[in-house]
C-alpha cells in the first residue's frame, strides 16, 4: 500500500487505526479491564465532560451523528451508559456514565497512562523526517511490525515505571552480576577471558569503542520482594544488554554497517514480564539511532526462550565459517529498514 504515496494514506491510517484498537483491546484483555476500546472515546469524554447529549458527543469526538447513536444505543444495553433528562430541558435525552462504567474507566487510568508512555517513547525513537508522510511512515512500520501490546502490559506489570538508563546512571557491576548469573547456569565451563573482561569494564570494552550498555531499571517497592544485590540508592536492575560495532559481519559477509547485541541478561525474579522483548526492541531502537541497518547476534540453540525472542522479533538464522566463542551455535540478523514482525 506504501507504494501509492499519499493516495493511499486513508487506507493507510484506517490500517493502523483498526490494528491499534486490537493492540489496545488485548491490553485491556491482559490487564483485566472491563472496557472495549471501540467505545473508549465516548467513555474517556463522559468521564470528563459528564452527561451529555448524541449531538454534543459527535461535535465534540468530530465522528457522524448516525455513529454516535449507533454506538451509545449498544453501550446503553451494555449498561456502560444510562439515559438521563436535561435538567434545563426536559425535552433533551442526555447520557451518562453508569456507575459500573465509571470504576472501569478509574481501573483503567493506569493502563492509559501506560499505552500513553509507550506511545510516546516509539515516537520519541525516531530522528523524524522533515515531510509528515515519511514521518508516518517510520512510525506506521515499527508499529505494525513489532506492536505495541506487549510492551505496554509490560509496564503495567511495573506499575509504569520501568525505565532504560544508560550504563552510566546505574551500579556498573549490575551488568556483570546479571550476565553471569545466566553464563554460569547454562555455559559454567565455557566463559572465556573475553567475557569477563567485557562484564569487569564494559565502559573501556564496549562504550569507549563505540557501544552502549543499557539497563532496566524500577522503583524497589515495583519489583519482587525478595533481597538482591542489584539494588541501590531505591531502585533495582531488572535487565540489561549491550550493543557494539559488530566483530561478526564479515564472517557472515553482510556488510559493516551494523550493530551486535551482546550481553543481554534478565534477573531471575523478574522473568517471565516480558523483559526479554522490553529490552530487545530498546536495542532495535537504538540500533536505528546510531546509524546502523543491521542488528546482528550469536546464541545457542540450547537457549530456547532466547531463541523464540529473537525468532518472534524476525531475526534470520545465516550460515557462517566460524563463531566468536565455543558455546555459540547459532548466527542471526535483523534488517533494521525492513522492519520485522512479532507475533
Amino acid at each position: 500500500m506504501e507504494q501509492f504515496g499519499i493516495l493511499s494514506f486513508g487506507s493507510r491510517l484506517k490500517r493502523l487505526s483498526d490494528f491499534l484498537y486490537g493492540e489496545v483491546q488485548a491490553v485491556y484483555l491482559a490487564s483485566d479491564t472491563p472496557i472495549s476500546s471501540t467505545y473508549f472515546p465516548i467513555l474517556r469524554l463522559l468521564s470528563f465532560e459528564g452527561a451529555l447529549g448524541v449531538v454534543e458527543i459527535s461535535e465534540k469526538l468530530g465522528i457522524s451523528h448516525p455513529a454516535v447513536s449507533k454506538q451509545v444505543n449498544k453501550m446503553v444495553r451494555d449498561a456502560l451508559l444510562v439515559k438521563k433528562m436535561d435538567p434545563l430541558d426536559q425535552r433533551k435525552t442526555l447520557l451518562a456514565l453508569s456507575d459500573s462504567a465509571s470504576q472501569s474507566m478509574v481501573r483503567a487510568k493506569p493502563v492509559l497512562e501506560a499505552i500513553d508512555l509507550e506511545l510516546t517513547r516509539l515516537i520519541e525513537s525516531f530522528s523524524l523526517s522533515s515531510t509528515f508522510l515519511a514521518s508516518f511512515t517510520k512510525v506506521e512500520q515499527e508499529v505494525l511490525s513489532l506492536g505495541l501490546a506487549k510492551q505496554v502490559v509490560t509496564q503495567c506489570k511495573f506499575q509504569n515505571k520501568l525505565e532504560l538508563k544508560p550504563l552510566s546512571e546505574v551500579r556498573v557491576d549490575s551488568f556483570r552480576e546479571l550476565n553471569m548469573s545466566w553464563l554460569n547456569q547454562y555455559f559454567s565451563g565455557q566463559i572465556t577471558e573475553e567475557d569477563r573482561c567485557v562484564l569487569e569494564t564494559p565502559i573501556e570494552s564496549i562504550v569507549e569503542k563505540g557501544g552502549e550498555v543499557w539497563a532496566a531499571v524500577v522503583p524497589e517497592e515495583s519489583a519482587s520482594n525478595e533481597e538482591d544485590d542489584n539494588k541501590e540508592s531505591g531502585y533495582k536492575v531488572v535487565g540489561v544488554f549491550a550493543l557494539r560495532p559488530s566483530k561478526l559481519g564479515l564472517q557472515a559477509k553482510s556488510g559493516a554497517n551494523e550493530m551486535e547485541l551482546i550481553k543481554m541478561a534478565v534477573t531471575e525474579t523478574e522473568q517471565g514480564k516480558g523483559l526479554g522483548h522490553y529490552l530487545l526492541l530498546h536495542a532495535l531502537r537504538r540500533t536505528r539511532a546510531l546509524g546502523s541497518d543491521k542488528l546482528v547476534l550469536e546464541t545457542a540453540n540450547k537457549l530456547v526462550a532466547a531463541m523464540k525472542l529473537y525468532q518472534g522479533f524476525g531475526f534470520v538464522e545465516k550460515n557462517v565459517d566460524h563463531f566468536s566463542v565455543e558455546r555459540a551455535d547459532v548466527f542471526m540478523e535483523l534488517e533494521i529498514n525492513t522492519g520485522a514482525s512479532c507475533e
